[in-house]
């Protein structure tokens, strides 16, 4: 078997309303690469307003965009005169590195001033798990989450366990092996120029890769190429999970924490807890989700308490176009959630702050850690102390009263557009009565 093979590709009807037309020209059926990625490439002109890319979602919920720009002038020929027509092709190596042993993902292509993606084709494939020999000592512990979800509040308790090691810095946002194991995808999308380079679909630019060597592929010899493609990779890969072995141990070192089984670092819901499962078999993974509204409502507050335009809100238009896009980030995170819920555990912020001692224990049985309550009780009261770096983070004067919030907060015209866009992601991570019951929330974490 081939590292990676294509084994179907299923173009769509187009939709004439919004596209001129399409065609994804790679990847073909029946393909095989000795690679741990497959070229994607096609074109697309939109109708009405000219397409800006094309995005593939991942059924494991990992996502990728691809931009516009590739000349093209057979679609030129044959849509004269059409701006944008000589530059409408896409082309780009996808790594597969994370992807589930048998993938699909969905080609969409991305409009201007359109939050809805134009599904485009459907491509199937198969490929074959890393090889890898270096056994790490230390396995990691990712908490899989969006903005404003209470995950700086998770890591600060979960940082007080003597068998969790994170670097203990507010906001518990140094996370090496996080930026090695997106490093290493962007390695292997061995595209000839970062131009061409798929990148992962979050806003902000802070959470996205250089690719210093994206174009070593193209000075390689035809014959190397299955080296780079393979060999490579997986030399790359030995050589990070050695890299972070070798920070964590420094930090245990450091902290007095040399019997921690797990390094806890923060992660976005897209292609890199696949790359972490890939290579650290032994991982564990805590998706930590919120009522969608109370997001939108606390991401408002704090761009505001530090006057800025964070969390990608400064790439939309208006509301409604920055709360869809909310909701397709809530999408993918319920795909990677149901991808992996049989190796991975949920947790709910109102869980976790009306019942912390409770979630607490069940997140340490998943770990196999030890969680007697007098462990529990000093983990919350260690977190508990109020710092001024908590102070500038948050945004309603208690843990208490960050629950519900929305119900005060959200403006009254927004409320259908919540319950429409948020309620599939509401009903899939078990919100089935859109929104807790208030009782229990009044008491204060730590009493």
């Amino acid at each position: 078997m081939s590292v990676t093979e294509i084994t179907r590709v299923d173009m769509l009807p187009l939709d004439g309303d919004r596209l001129l037309g399409f065609c994804v020209d790679s990847p073909v059926p029946d393909a095989g690469r000795d690679a741990y990625e497959f070229l994607c490439a096609g074109w697309v002109l939109g109708k009405t307003e000219p397409a800006l890319g094309v995005q593939l979602i991942g059924n494991d919920g990992s996502v990728r965009r691809i931009p516009v720009g590739h000349p093209r002038p057979d679609v030129l020929r044959c849509h004269p005169g059409v701006a944008d027509a000589a530059v409408a092709g896409w082309s780009s190596p996808v790594s597969v590195l994370g992807m589930n042993a048998e993938f699909e993902l969905s080609v969409q292509a991305l409009l201007n001033n359109d939050p809805k993606p134009v599904p485009l084709a459907r491509i199937q494939g198969r490929r074959r798990p890393m090889r890898r020999s270096f056994e790490p000592g230390i396995q990691p512990l990712m908490v899989t989450s969006l903005g404003r979800t209470g995950s700086t509040w998770l890591m600060r308790l979960l940082a007080e366990h003597p068998g969790i090691l994170a670097h203990r810095a507010h906001p518990y946002e140094v996370c090496p092996m996080r930026n090695w194991m997106q490093f290493l995808g962007a390695l292997t999308e061995s595209a000839p120029d970062a131009q061409s380079a798929s990148k992962v679909a979050f806003p902000d630019a802070q959470w996205r890769v250089a690719y210093p060597l994206s174009n070593a592929s193209a000075l390689l010899a035809p014959t190397m190429h299955g080296w780079y493609g393979r060999r490579f990779v997986e030399q790359a890969a030995e050589f990070f999970l050695r890299c972070g072995e070798d920070c964590y141990r420094e930090l245990a070192t450091s902290q007095h924490q040399t019997a921690s089984v797990y390094f806890a670092e923060k992660h976005l819901p897209y292609e890199v807890p696949g790359i972490v499962w890939e290579l650290y078999p032994n991982a564990r993974e805590i998706f930590l989700v919120r009522d969608f509204r109370d997001m939108l409502c606390s991401i408002a507050a704090f761009n505001q308490k530090r006057g800025s335009a964070g969390f990608g809100r400064g790439f939309a238009a208006s509301e409604e176009e920055y709360i869809l896009n909310l909701a397709e980030c809530v999408n993918w995170q319920g795909m990677a959630w149901n991808n992996r819920r049989d190796r991975a555990c949920l947790v709910r912020y109102e869980d976790l702050v009306s019942r912390t001692a409770e979630t607490l224990a069940t997140i340490l049985n998943y770990l196999g850690l030890p969680a007697d309550d007098a462990e529990i009780d000093e983990m919350i009261r260690r977190a508990a102390v109020d710092t001024p770096d908590l102070e500038q983070h948050r945004t309603t004067p208690s843990l208490p009263e960050s629950v519900g919030r929305w119900r005060r907060d959200l403006p009254p015209e927004l409320y259908a557009i919540c319950q429409e866009a948020f309620g599939p992601g509401l009903a899939d991570f078990g919100y089935t009565d859109f929104g807790y019951k208030a009782e229990g929330w009044a008491r204060t974490i730590g009493q």
